[in-house]
């Protein structure tokens, strides 16, 4: 079971950064989702060639990524208002060889997500031929 999606605060434009995040396509764990948070909170779960564009506050944050409830990847990224940040996430299929929680040690079912914090993409296009995961932002007042 997967950590459930919740919605993020949204904050104020001028003290906001953007975190784009986005899920390479690989064969190894095809068949399941990356949850991507943080601060305890996930807000997206990406399958192979999706992204999200998260806002955030401005300032240091630990950005999680995990498949199911198995141990989690985090990376720390620093944002700053009007500016963005991407990451991308890839599977270790390495992960999925042995689950070592089992005291018997079966096969895990689970996957090792890597983040990595890389240079924007200059041309748009480079995103054409991946779905866009809508962030949920709770209702201000």
């Amino acid at each position: 079971m997967s950590m459930p999606v919740e919605s993020l605060k949204k904050p104020a434009p001028e003290k906001a950064g953007e975190l784009l995040v986005y899920r390479v396509s690989a064969f190894s764990a095809a068949l399941t989702s990356a949850t991507v948070g943080t601060n305890n909170t996930a807000f997206a779960h990406l399958d192979s060639k999706e992204y999200a564009i998260v806002q955030l506050p401005e300032g240091e944050h630990e950005i999680f990524v995990r498949d199911r409830n198995y141990a989690e990847n985090t990376i720390n990224i620093k944002l700053v208002a009007g500016t963005r940040v991407c990451m991308r996430i890839r599977a270790d299929s390495g992960r999925a060889l042995l689950d070592a929680r089992s005291p018997v040690g079966i096969l895990g079912t689970g996957y090792w997500y890597i983040p990595f914090v890389i240079e924007c993409p200059e041309d748009e296009k480079f995103f054409t031929s991946y779905k866009q995961v809508k962030i949920q932002y709770a209702a201000q007042p």
